[in-house]
């Protein structure tokens, strides 16, 4: 009986520890971010559902509006995270409203803040892309950076309501439900993310489990978008150089998907403070310049 009423405090204390350890980092990643959330509401927050994930897509987070969607001719579907939504930037200096100058074609801006390439496959899977264009794409290009990576993995921000990752399950991406119990803590979320930082850059095995996780997002995609849309080239414009992206990308064009390095096919490495907002984000002078690149790109391709 003594064993078992020393281990019972022995695990009421480790409890106890544990949350209040859990709330102290809670309280400082709030405050950091901003976030309006209560300690509960996170530790007891609904993940998982499918039907959350469409509601949070189209509902939840920030869109730009179409623009030229008057024209009949073919579209052009933007995708990726906050550097394509334009975060910090007025929409006339984004790269949705330069392209939409410079053609007349429609134009549509699906990325959003905290994205990444589990969204836009998502937004494919679903057939949320197909459901809100008036023309067909001609052109399907998402925008990539080396930190996407880790979205593939966990959200952007611990504190996210609605996750729409995905796991390999014999060779193919399926979406994960339920149970997301990492989230729910905030220790969890931030022990995680050390850990895979120590693991990508020390474990060949998981790096290479990254590499396979990337190339999967990307291939499903390409075959989303053949299946569903006629004649539509898919280009991966590449914003930092990456080189887990780089071992996979022979790999990637053989699937006649399009990779164009900003670095090095554009002349401009957007590491620089030159190119930056305060906050790190892409300011107006990078899309003043890369815009009529990009565009020069699309007319090589005959869009």
């Amino acid at each position: 009986m003594k064993i078992i009423k020393l281990l019972a405090i022995n695990l009421f204390i480790a409890i106890s520890l544990f949350f209040i350890i859990d709330y102290c980092v809670f309280c400082k990643q709030t405050t950091a971010l901003g976030c309006d959330i209560s300690y509960f509401q996170n530790m007891t927050k609904k993940l998982g559902s499918i039907n959350a994930a469409r509601d949070y897509v189209l509902n939840l987070s920030p869109h730009r509006k179409p623009l030229n969607e008057q024209n009949n001719l073919k579209s052009i579907i933007l995708t990726g995270c906050s550097f394509i939504y334009g975060e910090g930037l007025k929409e006339e200096e984004i790269l949705s409203y330069g392209l939409s100058e410079l053609m007349k074609n429609p134009v549509y801006n699906f990325a959003s803040l905290g994205w990444g390439l589990n969204h836009t496959l998502f937004l494919l899977e679903s057939g949320i892309i197909s459901q809100n264009i008036k023309q067909k794409p001609a052109v399907f290009i998402y925008t990539y950076a080396d930190f996407h990576i880790l979205r593939m993995i966990m959200p952007n921000m611990m504190f996210e309501t609605t996750e729409i990752l995905y796991k390999l399950d014999n060779g193919k991406l399926t979406l994960k439900t339920r149970p997301f119990v990492i989230s729910r803590f905030s220790s969890l979320s931030l022990l995680r993310e050390k850990t895979f930082e120590y693991f990508k850059n020390n474990n060949k095995q998981y790096r290479n489990h990254l590499k396979l996780l990337l190339k999967q997002h990307f291939i499903q995609m390409k075959q989303y978008i053949d299946k569903n849309f006629e004649n539509t080239k898919f280009i991966i414009l590449v914003y930092f150089e990456s080189p887990i992206f780089e071992e996979i990308a022979k790999d990637l064009e053989k699937e006649n998907i399009i990779i164009v390095r900003i670095k090095e096919d554009y002349g401009y490495n957007l590491k620089e403070q030159q190119y930056l907002l305060p906050d790190g984000h892409p300011n107006a002078k990078v899309w003043k310049l890369v815009t009529p690149k990009l565009y020069k790109t699309l007319s090589e391709y005959g869009i």
